[in-house]
C-alpha cells in the first residue's frame, strides 16, 4: 500500500484563493472549475476529442503521463494515460485541434488528462509525468504564483502566453495538489512513448481539421 496522503476532495480554499487573486489582478470575470463542474467537455477550445472515457473509481496513487505533438503553428495532437501504482494502465484519452504550437499541445495534454481525472470519484493523489519543461517548471518552480502576483506577466514584463489554457489548468492541478515530474522524452519510458505515439496519431488525424 502507498504511504502517501490520500485526498478526500480538492482543497476548495486553495482554488478559491488562487482564483480570487488572479481575478483581482486581471480585472476580468473568471470562474473556477470545481471537481463537480470540471467534467470532460466534448467541445473544449474548438477541438475534436476521442470518445469520453467511462468514469473510474480511483483509490490510491496514480501517475498521469501526458504528451503533445505539434510544431511552430498548425494542427496539433495531445494524449494522456492514467497509470496506477502497480504500473497498470487505468484509462487513456487523446484529441487534436486545428491551430496551435507544440507548447499548446503539451498544455492541452495535461489539461484534458486532469479534466478526466477530476471528473472521476475516489480518494487519490496524482503525479503528472511530462517531458515538457515548459509545463513542469510552471509548477515545480512556482511560475504560476509569480504570474498571478505580477498581473499575469512574466519576469520580463511580457504577457503570459497561452493564458486561456493556463487559467483552466492551474486551478485543476492546485485544487487536487497534483505533483509534477519531468521525464526525458524518447528514452524508452513505456507510457511516455505510448503517449508520444498517440499524440502523433491524433495530430495526423487532425491535419485537415479547421475551426
Amino acid at each position: 500500500m502507498s504511504n502517501t496522503t490520500i485526498l478526500k476532495k480538492p482543497d476548495a480554499n486553495i482554488v478559491t484563493g488562487f482564483l480570487k487573486r488572479a481575478t483581482e489582478l486581471l480585472d476580468r470575470d473568471y470562474r473556477p472549475q470545481s471537481k463537480e463542474s470540471a467534467k470532460v467537455s466534448t467541445t473544449p477550445i474548438g477541438d475534436t476529442l476521442a470518445p469520453t472515457p467511462e468514469p473510474v473509481l480511483l483509490r490510491g496513487q496514480y501517475d498521469l503521463y501526458t504528451d503533445g505533438s505539434g510544431s511552430i503553428m498548425g494542427p496539433y495532437g495531445w494524449a494522456w494515460i492514467l497509470v496506477d501504482s502497480a504500473g497498470n494502465e487505468v484509462v487513456r484519452g487523446d484529441g487534436y485541434d486545428a491551430d496551435g504550437t507544440s507548447n499548446v499541445a503539451e498544455l492541452r495534454a495535461v489539461l484534458e488528462g486532469l479534466k478526466a481525472v477530476v471528473a472521476m470519484d475516489g480518494d487519490y493523489t496524482v503525479n503528472i509525468k511530462s517531458d515538457s519543461a515548459y509545463v513542469v517548471n510552471c509548477f515545480t518552480q512556482g511560475w504560476h504564483e509569480n504570474w498571478a502576483a505580477n498581473g499575469w506577466r512574466t519576469s520580463t514584463n511580457r504577457p503570459v502566453k497561452n493564458i486561456s489554457i493556463w487559467q483552466q489548468l492551474i486551478p485543476l492541478a492546485v485544487g487536487i495538489n497534483a505533483t509534477f515530474e519531468h521525464v526525458p522524452g524518447h528514452r524508452g519510458i513505456k507510457y511516455n512513448e505510448e503517449c508520444d505515439k498517440m499524440a502523433g496519431a491524433a495530430r495526423r488525424r487532425g491535419s485537415g481539421c479547421r475551426i
